[in-house]
């Protein structure tokens, strides 16, 4: 049993002192020497999982769980799933868990084991005895008194509908529950131990289904009478057999398997016993099984160890540890439950580590566990050795290369000048003899090319600037290989080897070009795209267009450009922009307008920063934001929206929401890789198990408002219970953040709420009448549930009812007598309503003052938070990273020559100025973060979870967010822009340390950032290195 073998030496000593002094009083004829299995051992071969972190989520005690240790889990007959820990049980809503008490009579709230039962739920409690749940709360069992102990082990329901039998495991034997009759049996009815744990029926041991009971001194077969011993192999003598289960054995036949704590397992299969342990290959002792089902419906297994979790399916067992992102090794319960549409939902109790959970899913993180160099990951690029395997290249914000393996990344030196610079585009081309060539362009490092394992620097001479964010190879018009570059500074064609340079006026509309595209129109001809940011520029025969917002563009600031054809053929340029959402063109009708989508269009973005843009075979398009991914689906041509939307976040495995411009690609297999600022996230279209049915959907309270009284439907209420309470469960087990609920009260609602977040409910001061609560809710992935209802009335006064008018007819000249009585109730009536109405308009003036207190949070010029809603968020964020030991980035922000700009430009424009260098600051700050106008033209950023190189790729986006503004600055000089300056530390608070210390350090490096030459940032880390960004 999990959290009693760390003293399991000293327990088997008592054991089988005790075991051993019962025999000696047992008759000589009920004696029995232990028999013992012949068994192989079996030498195992453990695959690893297919690479990449998987999306485990965990549970503990800040998602409502009492304690962290996890000693059982089950799923009631509703799909609610239940967690025993060693300080109560707790229920899954849906949302979060919530605590629920065992009676107090039991002496104890620690619930060994549960067992989902045909008329409800079984607890057995470490020294409590037995208790079960009644839809409302625990009631203990009324024969706890005649257990043989009340330290129940095991749990086993055998038998259907009204016939059935609980068989209950303690550590002094088995009881059993029939009928209403309680018998008990010990070593005298054949038990070769009174410790015993484990519980099945099976017909694998003998040719009719009989209960089996594991025990300290092996396994014993109950005939109807009595147990009788059953061999086991040697290697469990000694152990209390602690789980079994059927299953698929190891040569494909079903199979018994046992496991003991120490022993390792045993498995029955076709008549004979094997032996697995951690000489065979198994990571360490197994605590408990799992069952489970294969893709193709076979079944499989699930083995819990105390050293990770292994699978068992198609006669091979994986592994799963701390390398496929398992947040913790020590497993004491696996389950598996599953969808309406047969999706599996693997749950584990762990030691120590709440409840973990693993939903089906398909996106897998690649980080530093996985070889990944530090740093966000700002491109990817896809190639193929010398065999023709694939090999995907990733590139930092760090200056790091890395290769994939086969099984990981490996770092990849790189040239001194491209280390420490970000490496926005990998590329690979072929030279004169075929063979591959890497080129790989860096942001203020120039360009690298490694040919035949020799890197080479290209000369850049002439190219008009060494910030690179493309290469792209094409074709130029007499088919020769041509070389454009995607500069912050312009566009440029190395073409036999010379630089030749585009800059804005008759070819581009500016200087800052962020992405490239060559696309082949259906006449054959070449046309190159060039994304800038002020809008698009094409070069088709020789002669150059631009589309910005003058044809139709919502933004022209353009990230990320990508060609698209649809299933009809269509060809639709799709395009990311800054703060301005995605949009798409069709390429190929010179009339079409642009359809856009953004955070506030239906369907709607989850950010409106589109950094890449990719598309799956099916069509798919996933736009790739500083705040999540959207996946696209193409609807039918009677859909009212052209796509439905689903967002994919850190929920669905990414590693970070942050995705990174460019850094993005589609392999030959389909699978899709985007760059985020934590890691590469991959997704396998392959492995997808769509399931669109509706998840269970419970009204799961329905009350009055005090608590006093539960609503199960058909109830009429007193006149005077009119204040009720609701809450909704929708069990999606995934992404529970982005489940949302909406509620109607038929007969007092005219149509449904607008769909919310809370799963919770209240009504106040309903008048008598009839009605019917609903609800709907619907999962992360927009799969509507519901409605379901539940109804009930209020009844009127009394004074209002049929009789009563009756009543006033025959008593009408007793009117007079009773009048001042009959006004006192009216008063007093009146009074409650009143009370009520008051306590309505008081919740109202509360919501008044936290809309008015948020007001008086934002900066009314440029909308981002004010100073005094900076102190309050810093004093919150600093307490947090003191209290949890993580660092926070700060940074002060300050417009270069802002006072020489109002004067020349004035104050208007001054204005408009800071609105739009907020928004652009604002528009790269990470969602949990703050931006807050400091004073002036000065900003400040507080960033949570910042290491120095999520900091250094935010300064260098924010450096550029501004400079693409092309905000001119004529009072600094003709062709000058407003720029900024960033002072910026990461800082790990320590306690009784002040923050001022660290916005003084900040303060500082502004200072020396801006008599360096401004348009740059200094940021110091916690261990003292000065790093520049910018210039």
């Amino acid at each position: 049993m999990p959290g009693e073998h760390w003293s399991e030496p000293i327990k088997h000593i008592v054991a089988v002192a005790v075991s051993g002094l019962a025999l000696m009083l047992v008759p000589p004829m009920v004696r029995a020497e232990p028999a013992y299995a012949q068994a192989r051992h079996v030498v195992l071969e453990i695959d690893d999982p297919a690479p990449g972190r998987l999306p485990w989520v965990s549970f503990d005690e800040r998602s409502g769980l009492p304690q962290h240790t996890i000693v059982d889990l089950v799923e009631d007959d509703r799909g609610f799933v239940w967690a025993a820990t060693q300080d109560g049980a707790a229920r899954f809503n849906g949302q979060d868990w919530e605590s629920v008490a065992l009676p107090p009579g039991m002496h104890s709230n620690y619930p060994r084991v549960m067992l989902k039962s045909a008329g409800g739920l079984w607890v057995g409690s470490f020294d409590g005895g037995l208790a079960r749940w009644n839809g409302e709360s625990f009631v203990a069992f009324e024969h706890n008194a005649e257990l043989p102990s009340l330290r129940v082990r095991g749990l086993l329901e055998t038998g259907v509908d009204d016939d059935t039998t609980l068989w209950i495991a303690t550590d002094r034997g088995v009881a059993r529950w029939h009928h209403r009759r309680l018998d008990v049996f010990g070593l005298a009815d054949g038990l070769p131990s009174l410790d015993t744990e484990a519980l099945i029926e099976t017909t694998l041991l003998g040719d009719a289904p009989a209960v089996f009971v594991g025990t300290a001194e092996g396994l014993a077969r109950f005939d109807g009478q009595r147990f009788v011993p059953v061999p086991v192999p040697l290697a469990l003598h000694g152990h209390r057999v602690d789980d079994a289960i059927e299953g698929p054995g190891l040569s494909g036949t079903p199979a018994l398997w046992l496991a003991s704590y120490g022993g390792g397992v045993a498995v029955f299969e076709a008549g004979a016993w094997s032996v697995l342990d951690t000489a065979s290959g198994l990571p360490s002792n197994v605590e408990v099984f799992g069952a489970s089902i294969a893709d193709d419906g076979t079944p499989a297994l699930w083995i819990g160890t105390e050293g990770g979790l292994l699978r068992f399916e198609h006669g091979r067992f994986t592994r799963y540890d701390e390398r496929s992102g398992m947040p913790i090794r020590i497993i004491w319960k696996v389950m598996e439950t599953v969808s309406p549409g047969g999706q599996r939902t693997l749950w584990l109790g762990t030691w120590g580590g709440g409840v973990v959970r693993l939903s089906p899913n398909v996106w897998r993180t690649f980080d530093a566990a996985s070889g990944l160099p530090s740093g966000a990951v700002t491109s990817v690029l896809l190639t193929r050795d010398e065999v023709g395997k694939d090999v995907i290249w990733a590139g930092t914000s760090d200056g790091e290369l890395a290769r994939w393996s086969g099984d990981r990344f490996v770092s990849v030196p790189l040239p001194e000048a491209l280390r420490h610079t970000i490496l926005f585009s990998l590329l690979e081309t072929r030279n004169a003899e075929g063979a591959p060539v890497l080129w790989v362009a860096s942001f203020g490092g120039g360009i690298g090319r490694l040919e035949n394992g020799r890197w080479t620097l290209l000369d850049t001479t002439g190219l008009p600037n060494q910030r690179i964010y493309q290469l792209v190879e094409a074709r130029s018009e007499r088919g020769a290989p041509v070389l454009w570059a995607a500069t912050e500074g312009g566009l440029a064609k190395l073409e036999n080897g010379a630089w030749h340079t585009y800059r804005p006026g008759r070819e581009l509309p500016s200087e800052i070009v962020t992405q490239l595209l060559e696309t082949t129109g259906r006449d054959g001809v070449r046309t190159l795209w060039v994304a800038t940011s002020k809008g698009i520029a094409r070069l088709r025969d020789g002669v150059w267009d631009v589309l910005d917002r003058a044809d139709g563009l919502p933004s022209d600031n353009i990230l990320a450009i990508h060609l698209v054809t649809g299933a009809d053929g269509v060809r639709w340029l799709w395009a990311g922009t800054l703060s301005g959402g995605v949009f798409r063109l069709d390429i190929d009708d010179a009339a079409a307008q642009p359809q856009w989508l953004t955070t506030t269009t239906t369907p709607a973005l989850p950010g409106a920063t589109v950094q890449s843009i990719a598309a799956d075979h099916q069509g798919r398009v996933y736009v790739c934001t500083t705040r999540g991914i959207a996946r696209l689906t193409p609807g039918t041509p009677a859909a009212v929206a052209p796509f439905s939307v689903e967002l994919v976040s850190i929920e669905d495995g990414l590693p970070s929401s942050d995705c990174q411009q460019g850094a993005r690609l589609v392999d030959a297999d389909g699978r899709i890789w985007f760059g985020t600022a934590r890691g590469l996230a991959m997704y396998d279209p392959r492995l997808e198990r769509p399931d669109d049915t509706p998840r269970p959907l419970w009204i799961d309270r329905a009350e009055l408002a005090d608590g006093s009284r539960r609503l199960f439907g058909g109830e009429v209420l007193d006149h005077t219970q009119r204040n009720l309470g609701f809450a909704a469960s929708l069990l999606a087990h995934h992404a529970e953040s982005r489940v949302r609920y909406r509620f109607q009260l038929v007969g007092f609602d005219p149509q449904p709420t607008a769909w919310q977040e809370s799963r919770r409910k209240d009504y106040t001061n309903l008048g008598a009448g009839d009605y019917r609560f609903r609800v709907w809710a619907r999962d992360a992935r927009g799969i509507e549930s519901g409605p379901i209802e539940l109804a009930f009335s209020i009844a009127p006064a009394p004074w209002l009812r049929w009789w009563a008018f009756a009543g006033y007819l025959v008593l009408l000249g007793l009117l007079a007598r009773w009048a001042v009585r009959w006004r006192v109730r009216v008063l007093a009536e009146r009074n409650r309503v009143l009370e009520n109405e008051v306590a309505v308009r008081t919740r109202d003036l509360v919501a008044a003052r936290d809309e008015l207190a948020r007001i008086a949070g934002e900066d009314a010029l440029t909308g981002v938070a004010n100073r005094r809603q900076f102190g309050i968020a810093m004093g919150r964020y600093w307490q947090d990273a003191e209290t949890h030991q993580y660092p926070l980035g700060l940074a002060l922000i300050d417009v270069d020559h802002f006072k020489r700009y109002n004067d020349h430009y004035g104050h208007g424009a001054g204005d408009d100025c800071l609105r739009r260098v907020a928004q652009a600051i604002a528009g790269v700050c990470p969602a949990d973060g703050l931006v807050a106008r400091y004073g002036g033209e000065e900003f400040v950023w507080i960033v949570p979870h910042a290491d120095r190189a999520m900091m250094v790729s935010l300064l260098a986006a924010a450096l550029r967010a501004v400079d693409m503004l092309q905000i001119p600055h004529a009072a600094v000089a003709p062709d000058a822009h407003v720029g900024i300056s960033i002072g910026a530390v990461v800082w790990r608070p320590q306690h009784g340390e002040r923050s001022e210390t660290a916005l003084q350090q900040a303060d500082a490096l502004l200072y020396d950032a801006k008599a360096q030459g401004r348009g740059q940032a200094l940021i110091r880390t916690p261990d003292g290195i000065l790093e520049r960004v910018g210039r």
